[in-house]
């Protein structure tokens, strides 16, 4: 069908079908045809004539380009000023089909002309490698890179890398290759398959600039001529607003078909607002057209109110809150916006109700109070002084608020094997078996407005597996307040409202499951309320410049503001010249720094101004543009005249009365294109003759060029130098500088020179103060060549130059005596003393040198060695009693000099954690040490103190310091006394020295061990008569076997034939005295241990006479001494147990608790020293250190 319809497209004339007609159709036939030949022949003839002006006007410029080139050789250091290469029009993204060609093309401008190398993922793209694949094309300053046949792999980003002696730039696109879909037709057997890009379609009627009002509705309609035309086969339509895929919805209604494609809008609003395309996937690859449609604010509720806000959208959804952001709307002639009102409504019902009692005075709000588990909708409405708002258009995504599980997550991993079996590992199953949680960790405030501020924190690790929730609490003076009181916060981070202005508050946070409650994190820094209204909104624009594009339109371009402060776009606003009123232009912000502004009055004058716009509100006006008339641009006119004078529309009336209408049609259409292309050539050469106008104005009228425009330095002394350079400079060159309108010369406050060999111009101010505030402006004149160029030193600008002039003067003043050279610092050693250094300069020997803490002279046994440059203050046992403000003081005769260093927050957090960080490196593995209570694991280091973070673990889960099990330590090791263990203390421990980078971990196996005890076997008192023999026998215990000391009145007994000592399989122990005397009258005790415990048990033995009466023993504990022995035993430490319990005459199977007095002798027991701060128990619990005898 395609050849046929070509074919008929190429036939001379319309041939009159074999049927019969009347003799007056005939006629009028035959009539209109030769109207037709004839407006043909016309046509064609002055075609003719163009193309043979056209041909003698191209040779013409030829010959003038070989001048100008020739000319351009010559003035070419004068005329042409070195520019680095810079992207005129960048590389744009590209989506298409397989076997389709894609073109991308982009300009570029610079001196010398830039060479432009194509890359494909970061390497070059070479035509050779595969034939016909690439080409690569540059033109007239437009460089293309042709992908013929495209294929999924080439889905990939391309760039365009611009270079030249002066620099390099690059401009990058990502091209999307997609799949064919492939389209059946049962019904159609010769053409089974078909695809969109087979199709060859031209635009006829294009929908262009269009404007709307909010709550009205629109439609946008191209019209089209489609080959082959097949009803089932519609072509492939896609719109784009702003670049973005639209698609079809009650917001928008798409329709592809008939010949043309609309686009329905039929509830207008100001979100619709931007540049609309509609791109067509062809035989040749896509085609496209764009306009921009305008839509401008309802008639608000009450007069003076301002338009309603754009772009709601919801973001960081959890079920605490969800954020609500909007952007600002443009305000011309009404009141300045006040604040915004944020309105919600659940799905499926009509009522909207207010979130916020007060207006809000930035783009966003968060919302809380929502159910979980249901959908909501918000709207945003503005408030000025003379009203509301009509509402926004309301959000429209359906907001399931859910449960945030950030703080209790089971997160996924899965793991395919084979590619069919899926091994799932959940977070839950590598988390230990805690209980109580960690604390949160890294508590800030990530927003601070004067409305609210939001709180964020990192969850706690380890975390448990339990369901976890938040608590926050603030404190302002006095003591901490929870804030979530009602609310069980699920997520880490959460809006706190209700502060008072101007006070400061710090918050922390807990976290809770339903084991209990962890410790409190760390606190905030002190964090109060800020009033971000005119604080933060962006600068103003820059200069605005409107040139001629349409008879109806004007082409605005500005430069950015110099502080955007996370700009959204900007609104541009016109009037009238005379007039004061200012109209808007657009209606939502626009996001480049060009505009093209439509609907203007032809033959008006108008004035421009441009607003930058954050979420904090519109920024100053820019500067006016000049006036400019709404006129068409020239090059416009002739081709819109040539058009109107060759489609005339009676031709097309006489036309469409026949089928060969549409052929005459279609010709007369590739006519016009074929016009449009020599047209753009002579347009092309129009430009280079305005070119070559420009290069002789430029010879006429020389100029200095400049390699740097002017510029200012800060010297050492405070000086202030402005300075520029020029590429060419001759001796005869004179020049000024000027200073606020007024000429400034050579003085003694003002140094102006030149150096003709780096051809720098330079004028130095001496003393450069408030009264400096100026714009400076330097003029050239070197023969007939002349410049200037100026900066501008005002407001910020120049109080940044102010205040490092100022720095360099008193730093200058300083250095000229005893200074230092480099101020206070810290320095931890290896064997953890902390250091304070500074280096000194410009010292002698009768310089002084003072330490100060706290205002309080710190006096060392040997005085600071100033000569050698290098100052130390050693801080040996660091702790918290040492923070403070240290002072190092330097003087003499000529002067002094100060430097302070504060320790205390981050930077007593630093030292600790570079402490902790030697002592953790340096840490032994624990060891046990066995005491009258019970066990002690100790790990010896470098230095320990307590503000070294440590964790002590019980089988992967913390211990916290109790009367069971007591954490502590000294300055060289740290501790952990079990009181008493049992079966339930067996297991794995370790410690944790905890630097900020790393953990230390050290640990001990108690698994499957036992301490040595006495099973049973001993009396508690014994009476014998003398020359009796005495036996004491005990069962023992322990694994690994135990060692059995035996002892008389604290003093160890050693086996003799009087006294024997036996142990028979480890296990049976026994003392036997044979014919005892009164002399074996004392306390005897046994004391049972192995390297995991131990045990100490006391027997109280009384030898009487023949004939005497046994005495009567005393009711006591175990141990204690009988009446009629004397006891040399020194007083011992009370204990909490003071009431004696009753003897009994038969042997225990467990002892009691052992005395506090050890007669074992032990190494010195590590008590913590005074200074040092310990977890401590109850006074009424024992110490596990035994006294000393």
């Amino acid at each position: 069908q395609h050849t046929h319809a070509t074919e008929a497209m190429a036939e001379p004339a319309y041939t009159v079908p074999a049927f019969s007609q009347s003799a007056g159709e005939i006629e009028e036939y035959q009539r209109v045809s030769s109207h037709v030949g004839k407006g043909l022949a016309s046509i064609q003839k002055e075609l003719h004539r163009m193309r043979v002006a056209t041909k003698t006007q191209v040779e013409n410029i030829e010959i003038k380009r070989e001048v100008q080139e020739m000319m351009h050789k010559k003035v070419t250091s004068i005329t042409e000023t070195d520019k680095a290469p810079d992207f005129l029009v960048a590389l744009r993204p590209h989506a298409a089909w397989e076997k389709t060609p894609v073109k991308l093309f982009c300009t570029v401008g610079g001196h010398p002309r830039p060479i432009v190398k194509w890359y494909k993922g970061g390497k070059p793209v070479d035509p050779l490698s595969a034939p016909g694949k690439y080409k690569i094309e540059s033109k007239y300053g437009v460089h293309s890179l042709i992908i013929s046949r495209c294929v999924v792999s080439d889905t990939a980003e391309y760039s365009a890398v611009a270079t030249n002696s002066h620099g390099s730039t690059t401009s990058k696109a990502f091209v999307t290759v997609n799949t064919c879909v492939v389209l059946v037709f049962s019904s159609v057997p010769h053409m089974t398959v078909i695809h969109h890009s087979k199709l060859e379609i031209t635009m006829l009627d294009r929908f262009g600039v269009s404007f709307g009002t909010e709550g009205g509705s629109i439609s946008l309609v191209c019209t089209m001529v489609v080959v082959p035309d097949l009803p089932n086969v519609p072509p492939l339509a896609q719109w784009y607003r702003d670049d973005k895929l639209l698609k079809a919805g009650k917001l928008a209604e798409i329709k592809v078909g008939g010949g043309a494609a609309t686009l329905t809008l039929p509830h207008l609003a100001k979100d619709d607002e931007g540049l609309y395309t509609l791109r067509m996937w062809t035989k040749d690859g896509t085609t496209e057209h764009s306009a921009y449609l305008f839509v401008k604010d309802a008639a608000p509720a009450v007069a003076g109110a301002p338009g309603a806000p754009i772009s709601v959208k919801a973001f960081d959804i959890n079920s605490d809150y969800v954020l609500v952001a909007w952007k600002p709307p443009n305000t011309t002639n009404e009141a300045a916006i006040t604040g915004y009102f944020v309105d919600k409504r659940e799905s499926g019902s009509a009522t909207w109700s207010q979130c916020n009692d007060a207006p809000v005075r930035i783009c966003k709000y968060p919302v809380h109070g929502l159910s979980v588990g249901h959908a909501y909708h918000f709207r945003v409405r503005a408030v000025n002084s003379a009203g509301i708002s009509r509402p926004s258009r309301e959000q429209q995504m359906y907001l399931c608020v859910t449960h945030d599980f950030s703080g209790f997550s089971s997160v996924e991993t899965v793991i395919k094997l084979d590619g069919k079996h899926e091994v799932v590992i959940k977070e839950d199953d590598l988390e230990g078996y805690v209980t109580l949680p960690g604390e949160p960790t890294d508590v800030h405030a990530s927003e601070i407005f004067k409305s609210y501020i939001v709180l964020s924190w990192k969850p706690p690790s380890p975390r448990g597996r339990a369901p976890l929730w938040y608590i926050i609490e603030k404190v302002c003076t006095g003591a901490w307040q929870r804030i979530n009181t009602a609310v069980k916060l699920q997520s880490p981070r959460y809006p706190v409202f209700d502060l008072e202005a101007g006070k400061k508050y710090q918050f922390r946070v807990h976290s809770e499951n339903l084991y209990g409650a962890s410790e409190a994190s760390k606190p905030t820094d002190p964090i109060e309320k800020v009033d971000e209204h005119g604080k933060s909104v962006p600068s103003a624009p820059g200069q605005v410049v409107a040139t001629r594009n349409t008879k109806s339109s004007v082409f605005v371009q500005w430069d950015p503001p110099k502080h955007p402060n996370h700009l959204i776009g900007y609104y541009i606003d016109a009037s009238l010249v005379g007039s004061k009123t200012w109209a808007p232009c657009n209606h939502k912000p626009y996001k480049h720094t060009r505009f093209v502004v439509h609907g203007l009055t032809p033959g008006e004058t108008y004035v421009f101004r441009v607003q930058a716009v954050n979420i904090y509100g519109l920024s100053d006006e820019s500067q006016e543009s000049t006036p400019i008339a709404v006129e068409p641009a020239l090059i416009n006119t002739i081709f819109k005249n040539f058009i109107s004078l060759c489609l005339k529309p009676e031709m097309w009336q006489k036309v469409s009365k026949f089928k060969g209408a549409e052929y005459f049609r279609k010709a007369l259409y590739v006519s016009c294109e074929s016009f449009i292309l020599i047209f753009f050539i002579l347009e092309f050469y129009l430009a280079a003759l305005n070119t070559m106008l420009e290069l002789s104005y430029n010879i006429r009228h020389p100029i200095v060029p400049l390699k740097h425009q002017l510029n200012y330095e800060v010297l050492e002394k405070g000086h202030v130098r402005f300075w520029l350079q020029c590429l060419k400079m001759s001796p005869a060159v004179t020049y000024r500088f000027i200073v606020n309108d007024k000429e400034v010369t050579s003085s003694d406050s003002h140094k102006i020179s030149h150096d003709v060999n780096t051809r720098v111009i330079q004028m130095t101010v001496d003393h450069f103060s408030k009264a400096s505030e100026a714009t400076y402006t330097v003029q050239i004149h070197d023969g007939r060549a002349k410049n200037q160029s100026s900066l501008v030193l005002v407001r910020d600008v120049f109080k940044a130059v102010l205040k490092e002039a100022e720095f360099q003067r008193s730093e200058h003043i300083r250095k000229q005596g005893p200074h230092f050279a480099e101020y206070l610092s810290y320095h931890v050693d290896d064997d953890c003393t902390v250091l304070l250094v500074c280096k000194v300069a410009n010292v002698k020997k009768e310089t002084v040198f003072h330490w100060l803490k706290d205002e309080e002279e710190i006096v060392l046994a040997t005085p600071p060695n100033v000569m050698s440059g290098s100052v130390a203050l050693p801080i040996s046992l660091f702790s918290r009693k040492d923070q403070g403000h240290y002072k190092a003081k330097l003087s003499d005769d000529r002067g002094k000099d100060t430097s302070v260093f504060d320790i205390s927050g981050q930077v007593f957090d630093d030292i600790i954690n570079a402490i902790a960080h030697i002592a953790g490196s340096s840490a032994s593995e624990l060891v046990l040490q066995c005491t009258p209570e019970g066990i002690r694991l100790q790990c010896y280091m470098k230095y320990y103190t307590e503000e070294i973070r440590t964790a002590w673990l019980h089988k992967d889960s913390k211990i916290s310091s109790s009367e069971k099990m007591r954490i502590a330590g000294t300055a060289e090791m740290a501790w952990m006394q079990i009181r008493e263990p049992s079966e339930k203390e067996k297991g794995h421990y370790s410690i944790q020295i905890m630097d900020a980078t790393k953990s230390h971990t050290r640990t001990f196996d108690l698994s499957g061990q036992d301490r040595g005890r006495v099973v049973g076997g001993l009396p508690d008192v014994v009476t014998i008569m003398e020359q009796k023999t005495l036996s004491l026998t005990c069962t023992v215990w322990g694994d690994p076997s135990p060692e059995v000391t035996w002892f008389k009145n604290e003093n160890e007994v050693v086996s003799t034939e009087h006294a024997k000592i036996t142990l028979e399989a480890n296990k049976f122990a026994s003392l036997t005295i044979t014919a005892v005397t009164p002399e074996d009258s004392g306390k005897y005790s046994i004391n049972v241990r192995n390297k995991y415990g131990g045990e100490f048990v006391e027997i109280t033995v009384s030898v009487y006479k023949h004939g005497e009466s046994p005495p009567e023993p005393k009711m006591g504990g175990r141990g204690a001494t009988p009446a009629p022995l004397a006891s040399k035993t020194p007083a011992q430490t009370p204990t909490p147990a003071q009431t004696p319990i009753p003897q009994t005459p038969t042997p225990s199977l467990k002892s009691p608790t052992p005395s506090l007095r050890s007669p074992t002798p032990t190494a010195k027991s590590p008590t913590p020293p005074r200074h040092v701060k310990s977890p401590s128990p109850a006074r009424s619990l024992k110490s596990p250190t035994p006294p000393r005898k």
